[in-house]
């Protein structure tokens, strides 16, 4: 469903006919905006998410997107072990502040997708509260 948005952009990394990686953007007037991306473990020490970061900084670029937003990292209590942080900062020439909206708009199927956490330290959404791999 997401893709069908408007502005929704897919990358992805082919290896041996075979998904080594992907991210998600959006894209709006005032600039593109990383959602998510995953690696296939078995792909990690090829580094296909640089590629696939370059990729997507140089289409945006090219659609005229003044700005890439990438988003922060996982770990809000040690951002020094926080490798996703470090990755998106090695892409970034500034740091600023972004807030997002964090609406629960279906309750119930929120806490399916859970599995009815309480997040009690502010992450949004609960599958990411504390860094945890959920």
């Amino acid at each position: 469903r997401q893709l069908e948005l408007p502005g929704a952009t897919l990358f992805r990394a082919v290896r041996d006919g075979a998904t080594a990686a992907m991210m998600f953007w959006f894209a709006g007037e005032r600039g593109a905006y990383y959602h998510l991306g995953a690696t296939d473990p078995d792909a990690y020490a090829l580094s296909p998410s640089y590629v696939l970061m370059q990729r997507a900084l140089d289409h945006f670029h090219a659609a005229g997107s003044a700005i890439a937003v990438l988003g922060g990292g996982v770990s809000s209590d040690d951002p020094a072990r926080d490798g996703l942080a470090r990755f998106k900062a090695g892409w970034g020439t500034e740091t600023r502040p972004v807030f997002l909206c964090g609406r629960v708009v279906n309750p119930d199927a929120y806490a399916r997708l859970t599995g009815a956490r309480h997040v009690t330290n502010g992450w949004f959404p609960a599958y990411r509260s504390g860094g945890n791999d959920y």
